[in-house]
């Protein structure tokens, strides 16, 4: 797996986990916990978004990897 690959995956994390941790869905988290959750969505905001182009590139590219190794 690539650095490209990582850095979507965590990406993508870190959005769940701060769209799912702002929303009303029974969480009930700590005062330490919700400092965290808002520093994750203020470095999400100040990161450039990535392309639809660079997700699918770094998809296509595992999964032919994966192939290539377990196939």
């Amino acid at each position: 797996m690539t650095h490209e690959h990582l850095k979507i995956l965590f990406l993508q994390h870190a959005s769940q986990l701060r769209d799912g941790m702002t929303l009303d869905n029974g969480n009930t988290l700590t005062e330490e916990q919700l400092d965290k959750v808002a520093e994750i969505g203020s470095i999400l905001d100040a990161l450039p978004p990535v392309s639809i182009d660079e997700e699918l590139d770094a998809v296509l590219e595992a999964l032919i990897e994966m192939r290539e190794r377990d196939g």
